[in-house]
Parts: structure tokens; C-alpha cells; sequence
């Protein structure tokens, strides 16, 4: 059972980005993940039906409509929520700059090794 989207969006702590715009890109990714599940049904049933049959083709187009809804909302998202894009990419740039930091006072602590002189 997958983690609702109301419930993902709270657990995010963004400054600029609304819960409900949170809860919407969560939900239109489901959906992404839906079409996938779908997408990957069709081919395992392409394996299993021979070329020749209408059934085949049936499969084939429904194959194409998928990748084409798939397009259709990857594009939506990219332009929709570009902001949680953005919140995302800062939070990463956020958690490098503190693990460097980290590795620095780690490194800060250890005792210097001295030079022997011979």
C-alpha cells in the first residue's frame, strides 16, 4: 500500500512551496506510476501473444496510446511544478554543503601526522 498523497506532501517542509501544490504533483505522480504499471502489463503480454494476431495489434496500439499519456502528463509536470523542482535540487545542494562541512570538522579532529626530518 502506497504512502496517500496528502500524507507525503505534510512530511516535505519547503519554505515556498504549498502543501496542496505538493499533494497535486504527489497525486499526478501516481498517476505517472499507474501508466507505467499499465505500460509494462501490455509488453509482458506482447511476449506472450503471437505477432499475427488482432489481439497483438490491439496491444500494440493501446502500447502507443500509453507512451503518448505518459508524454502528455511527464511534460504537464515538468512545466507544472517546476518551483518543487527547484525546492528539491536546493535541498539537495543543502545536504552536500552540510556532509562537506561534516567531513571537514571530522577531518579538523584527527591529530596531524608530523613530518620526521632525516
Amino acid at each position: 500500500m502506497s504512502i496517500p498523497a496528502e500524507d507525503k506532501a505534510t512530511e516535505q517542509r519547503f519554505e515556498n512551496v504549498e502543501v496542496d501544490k505538493l499533494t497535486e504533483y504527489f497525486n499526478d505522480l501516481e498517476e505517472v506510476k499507474d501508466l507505467c504499471d499499465d505500460y509494462i502489463e501490455c509488453f509482458k503480454k506482447e511476449h506472450r501473444i503471437p505477432p499475427e494476431s488482432d489481439k497483438y495489434e490491439l496491444l500494440m496500439e493501446l502500447e502507443a496510446e500509453l507512451i503518448v499519456r505518459l508524454n502528455d502528463i511527464t511534460e504537464q509536470i515538468r512545466h507544472n511544478y517546476v518551483e518543487i523542482f527547484n525546492a528539491y535540487e536546493e535541498r539537495a545542494l543543502e545536504r552536500v554543503k552540510r556532509q562537506r562541512l561534516e567531513l571537514l570538522r571530522e577531518e579538523s579532529k584527527k591529530p596531524k601526522m608530523s613530518k620526521e626530518v632525516n
